[in-house]
């Protein structure tokens, strides 16, 4: 090959090195996507868990739940009145005044100044010897009278399961009440209570009747039952409708437990020997007050128990004696 051919081969091959694009370079090379810092997604996973834990660590709001409406009762006195309990319009002076002297000893002995000589003397119960004397009668005046006291409330309980004429009075057969408490260890006593539009009077409901209503009486559960009642307001009196004395043997029980018996008798009606069986029959150490029943009659015939008549408590022992 000559020279000049050479030379023409150099210039070819030279030209075609410009002609070709240059190999891809470091700096040429397409960069890739930019990634994501390799710490974020744990990051994030972290961020969520802390929210999820401090949602779990809240504590659990209290319910918006309103609490069960307790039971009240408005004491209608017009029925009262028709059953022969309360006094016609235009004789509640004169009555009030009887109760007035009639409660004014009990308080004494319960929270007055004869109170250090009655033990448990705020548990009252009202009884008499046979049924028809007006005990009844006498229990719902007296827990009037005393819810009119400003410095004493007052809780009465229908003993009587048998009857349960209080109960019954007030519209409150359906009621659960004493029976329940008996029966169910469980149940509490603010469970059973009904309230009145009479802001310092309470009633408990004897409750359906239980053909072991005695064994049930005679119950450690009753004796707890019955401190509880008295123990648990220092200002409440309780006052206890109990069975006549000489119809069931669960007065003799309920007298056991209470600090004063107020014994009601129906003058020109009860032999004095029925009167003294039954006194005789009831516990020891009790300040015992007799209440003369029907001993006048004027708030007319169609008055059920007329007045009272206060005869005074006799003593608990030979050495103390409650106030007369």
């Amino acid at each position: 090959m000559s020279t000049i051919e050479r030379l023409i081969e150099k210039v070819d091959a030279k030209r075609q090195a410009r002609q070709t694009p240059p190999g891809p370079g470091v700096a040429d090379q397409p960069r890739p996507p930019e990634a994501e810092p390799a710490h974020a997604p744990q990051a994030a996973k972290t961020t969520d868990a802390l929210q999820e834990a401090e949602v779990q660590a809240e504590p659990a709001k209290p319910s918006l739940q309103p609490p069960p409406a307790r039971k009240t009762i408005r004491i209608d006195f017009d029925r009262l009145s028709e059953w022969g309990i309360y006094p016609p319009e235009g004789s509640t002076e004169q009555f009030r005044g009887e109760f007035l002297r009639i409660k004014r000893p009990i308080l004494s002995n319960a929270f007055g100044k004869s109170a250090s000589l009655v033990d448990r003397g705020n548990l009252i119960m009202v009884t008499s010897s046979v049924p028809g004397e007006g005990k009844t009668f006498t229990a719902i005046n007296l827990a009037l009278s005393i819810a009119s006291e400003r410095d004493h409330t007052v809780l009465l309980v229908d003993a009587d399961v048998a009857k349960s004429d209080l109960t019954r009075l007030f519209g409150l057969g359906n009621e659960p009440g004493l029976s329940d408490l008996l029966l169910h260890t469980e149940m509490d006593i603010g469970e059973v209570l009904v309230h009145t539009d009479i802001p310092k009077l309470k009633i408990l409901p004897s409750g359906a009747y239980h053909p072991e209503m005695t064994e049930l009486m005679a119950s450690k559960r009753m004796t707890r039952l019955v401190n509880e009642l008295g123990e648990r307001y220092a200002d409440r009196a309780v006052i206890f409708d109990s069975p006549p004395v000489l119809a069931t043997s669960e007065a003799q029980l309920l007298a056991e437990l209470a600090g004063q018996l107020a014994y009601v008798i129906q003058a020109g009606r009860t032999p004095q020997d029925v009167v003294q069986e039954a006194i005789a029959s009831l516990a020891k150490g009790r300040a015992i007050g007799l209440i003369l029943n029907r001993t006048q009659n004027l708030l007319g015939s169609g008055y059920q128990s007329g007045y009272y008549g206060y005869s005074g408590y006799g003593s608990q022992d030979e050495d103390r004696e409650p106030s007369t």
